[in-house]
């Protein structure tokens, strides 16, 4: 019996020596096995049908490449369909696949190297021999393997459209993303090593430049950002956020701006509805990581090929050296192109299994992220492919170069965000022996609180965190200690390697009060790498817009206001203004007769006589509004939107149909002003000739409130009317001369 079962193993074996085609029943075979011994420490329990095949990749000749199998509703795996190949391509338990550019970009990869080593009838790896018999096995036997391993160390899934672009150049060409180009995967990995990092809270020198040209002319006005004068409150951004969130914006378009990157303008022609995408690289990337945010010196960039491709060519030294680093909780800025250099993309490596495959962060909203083969899933010798058919390169030893930048001793923050994170410090660093972090988190309006753990790694009984009402100092939730995901730390001085084999993270809860506080105590022995806790606030309705958000306003002057009192935190409030063209209204006018709005909020102006709606004007703490405006056009939107941080008490904005007229007057720069004004208008003009000049105040119904006649011997002439009296709203002043006349409007506030 055992020289049968000896020979067996040895026929399959031997089979497998030769190119053979893998069967859809025997993909999911293999999908069930190495699912099941990835997982088995954390007693993961799958069956054949949870895995559902979703989508085949073909060749031209329609013969398989590899397969896409659901893993229930929480995964995916891609097995190769030749075992000619690695097995398993990619694999993940962070949600169903869904196809977006950047992922299926380096998929590419995949399935140009397997329609080359197919056509070559090439041998395969004896790894992969070796791994296609196992998983093949139908008396499949996991190995629990104490190979290094490391969870993911970012906990962000960032994407590139709205609540992302907030400060990205404005696009009229579109009518998607808030009209405004997509922020870019340079700028967006580069912020989410930033924020990783928490550093730096303030930048260094500026930039001003022009992004992006068409047949040699700028689309976009220039971008200008003084990044000494700038601070990010990394208390304030989110994982994933589901409304406006300010400082996470300033923070990406910052980053792309310091790399100099080309804003993407108008629609992809090769696919209609999708905007052109932004681009930059890796080593503009470098550059502002030195320049602008104090990153150590010895940060560089390396290309692949170099390593795996030269004199000493060693297929796995790619991985080894990108190990190398991720050991010291580093965070990798990861970049691929084409060959011919037409397209690529830039996303985060921050982790690895013990299969040697990398965890992807693609910078997409989440999704496509997981486990990813990285160096050559078939045996590139022999012929045949002599590169990646991709130019991959990686950021080596970001390292804030600011050495006071550490996890500290004590610490209080108090957090007004509505929705933010809490956490221990730095991404990189492990905390102290007999610390104690306090945050108080306060939002206003806020009725509880919901708490999502994204990373926890705290010792057991000894090093905890603690919830209490932040009015009563009533215990909440807590202690919580613990390891979860994986257990273990690294760094520069020590390097044992991560397993899995801790808990799964707790639930999220919620606490009801009006503001929370969290503690965090450790004792005097053993440290870990602390904690990244996300939360929400639950808010209480927001004060009414005055007229009603969404109302349709035909009438030739009214007021648009945010509501009585501060403004509420993720709120805001639209209005459609289209004054009817009686009276012989031609424009537009509207001011602010009061204005207070914080970081992160804004109130624009949109041209609705087109297509699509084009921005008039944005007007924030960065852009004050002066003086009244006055449009060319009688149809406007005003939208007016709020982030997650700060509030201001709002504005009140005044808008009404304008008459300009000027009738052979002979009245040359001609100024009105204070507009608005609340006790005199001045009027100053000139004129060549002698004048019996009248002024007449009237107002929008046509009456006549106020008249007085001047009798003018030419020249400058500056006069001034008392408006103290007059009710706060719009004004035509009418001016009569012998020859014409002239009609202005102004408002008084």
């Amino acid at each position: 019996m055992k020289k049968t079962i000896t020979l067996v193993f040895l026929l399959v074996t031997f089979a497998f020596g030769f190119s053979m085609n893998i069967s859809v029943e025997q993909a999911q075979r293999v999908a069930k096995n190495f699912i099941h011994e990835r997982y088995v420490n954390q007693d993961i329990r799958i069956q054949m049908e949870d895995f559902t095949l979703q989508y085949t990749e073909t060749d031209e000749n329609g013969e398989p490449i590899f397969y896409r199998f659901n893993i229930k509703d929480v995964g995916f795996i891609m097995i190769s369909a030749t075992n000619q190949a690695a097995p398993v391509l990619a694999y993940s338990l962070e949600g169903v696949y869904k196809p977006n550019p950047a992922s299926e970009f380096y998929i590419e990869k995949y399935k140009k190297q397997i329609i080359d080593v197919k056509q070559r009838r090439a041998r395969a790896f004896s790894k992969n021999i070796e791994d296609w018999n196992r998983y093949l096995s139908e008396d499949f036997t996991p190995i629990v393997t104490r190979n290094p391993y490391l969870d993911p160390l970012i906990t962000t899934r960032w994407n590139q459209d709205v609540f992302y672009n907030t400060y990205c150049p404005f696009d009229p060409t579109i009518a998607i993303n808030d009209q405004r180009s997509v922020v870019g995967c340079v700028a967006l990995t580069m912020a989410v090593l930033r924020d990783y990092y928490r550093y730096p809270t303030k930048g260094v020198g500026g930039v001003s430049y022009y992004p992006t040209y068409q047949d040699g002319v700028p689309v976009y006005p220039r971008q200008t950002v003084d990044f000494s004068k700038q601070t990010y409150n990394y208390d304030a951004i989110t994982d994933q956020p589901n409304n406006y969130n300010g400082e996470l914006a300033k923070l990406i378009y910052h980053c792309g701006v310091s790399a100099l990157i080309t804003y993407g303008y108008g629609y992809d022609p090769a696919d209609p509805g999708m905007p052109n995408g932004t681009s930059g690289n890796g080593e503009n990337a470098v550059r502002a990581f030195r320049n602008n945010w104090n990153f150590d010196e010895r940060v560089h960039i390396v290309d692949a090929e170099a390593i795996l491709l030269g004199n000493n060519a060693n297929y796995t030294k790619w991985g080894d050296t990108l190990k190398t680093e991720l050991n010291k909780l580093r965070p990798i800025y990861y970049s691929a192109t084409t060959a011919e250099g037409a397209a690529g993309h830039a996303w985060i490596l921050d982790g690895y299994d013990a299969q040697n495959l990398f965890h992807m962060n693609w910078g997409w909203g989440g999704f496509g992220n997981g486990y990813y083969q990285l160096n050559f899933i078939v045996d590139p010798s022999g012929g045949g492919l002599t590169s990646f058919n991709t130019a991959e390169k990686a950021i080596f030893k970001l390292i804030p170069k600011d050495t006071n930048h550490v996890k500290p001793d004590t610490s209080f923050t108090r957090n007004t965000a509505s929705f933010g994170v809490i956490t221990d410090g730095p991404g990189h660093l492990s905390y102290k022996n007999n610390c104690e972090q306090r945050w108080v988190i306060a939002t206003p309006k806020a009725t509880s609180y919901t708490f999502r753990y994204a990373k926890f790694k705290t010792e057991m009984n000894k090093d905890v965190v603690r919830f209490y009402n932040a009015r009563t100092n009533a215990l909440l939730q807590g202690p919580i200690s613990g390891h979860y995901l994986s257990t273990g730390a690294t760094d520069d001085y020590n390097n044992p390697g991560l397993f899995p084999d801790g808990m799964a993270l707790p639930s999220s809860f919620t606490l009801y009060c009006d503001s929370v506080l969290v503690v965090f105590t450790s004792d005097n022995q053993n440290t870990d790498n602390g904690f990244v806790i996300y939360y929400n606030a639950n808010l209480a309705s927001a004060p009414a817009c005055t007229p009603q958000t969404g109302s349709f306003l035909n009438v030739d002057e009214g007021t648009l206001s945010d509501g009585a009192g501060n403004y509420r935190a993720e709120s805001g409030c639209s209005w459609r203004v289209k004054p009817s063209a009686s009276y012989g209204l031609t424009k537009l006018t509207f001011a602010f007769t009061k204005f207070d709005l914080k970081a992160g909020d804004f109130v624009d102006v949109f041209d609705m006589t087109g297509t699509n709606p084009v921005l008039f004007k944005r007007f924030d703490i960065n852009n004050i509004p002066s003086g009244p405006f006055t449009c060319n056009f009688l149809d406007i939107k005003v939208e007016f939107k709020t982030d997650n941080w700060q509030e201001g008490e709002g504005f009140v904005l005044k808008y009404g149909g304008t008459t300009e007229i000027d009738e052979n007057s002979g009245l040359n720069d001609l100024s009105i002003y204070p507009n608005p004004a609340t006790n005199v208008v001045n009027v100053e003009f000139s004129t060549e000739n002698p004048e019996n000049i009248t002024f007449n105040i009237v107002d929008l119904t046509g009456k006549l409130i106020y008249t007085e006649q001047v009798n003018h011997q030419g020249g400058n002439l500056k006069h001034q009317f008392a408006v103290s009296n007059l009710s706060k709203g719009f004004y035509f002043l009418r001016i009569e001369t012998n020859t014409g006349k002239t009609i202005r409007k102004f408002i008084v506030e």
